[in-house]
């Protein structure tokens, strides 16, 4: 949800969405810790939870500096973002359903080949690199599983993927 809320914000020409936490911190006058965090508990090591690793796709697929472009509009719960950067474009697609859906992208840069990343197709928030999507007729053709978030870049993100 959380993804999926700073893209629409994004598309929606909003400058930011605000990660409140990234550590895990109390809110209440007990001082019990929250589990909204980015980063788990010292006690557990620092785990990174699924939201570091959508967020850290985000900010490294779309550098400070890039803008949101104009894209089509959402459709039962899958929609894309799409931030330029000079001739350099990351188009980032939400499937928000609990259904496999299809992407057809149009307006990305001429390329060979994409760099394709998906972030929760396991189901349990990890990264994943795919074989780079291809360009079939000028449009670029993409599958994701139900609650996935991805991107298809022009640029390769340094995600170590």
């Amino acid at each position: 949800q959380e993804g999926a809320f700073a893209l629409l914000a994004a598309k929606l020409g909003y400058a930011a969405a605000v990660k409140w936490d990234v550590y895990a911190a109390p809110y209440n006058a007990g001082g019990k810790l929250m589990r909204y965090s980015m980063i788990g508990w010292a006690e557990n090591g620092f785990p990174l939870h699924p939201s570091y690793r959508l967020f850290r796709m985000l900010t490294h697929a779309a550098p400070r500096g890039w803008r949101a472009v104009n894209t089509s509009r959402i459709v039962d719960g899958a929609f894309v973002t799409a931030f330029r950067g000079g001739s350099e474009m990351s188009a980032f697609l939400v499937n928000d359903s609990d259904q496999r859906r299809e992407f057809e992208l149009t307006g990305m840069p001429e390329r060979d080949q994409y760099v394709f990343i998906d972030w929760n197709a396991d189901g349990r928030g990890h990264l994943r690199a795919r074989r780079p999507a291809g360009r079939t007729g000028g449009k670029v053709l993409v599958t994701l599983e139900p609650y996935t978030i991805a991107v298809v870049s022009t640029q390769k993100p340094g995600l170590g993927l």
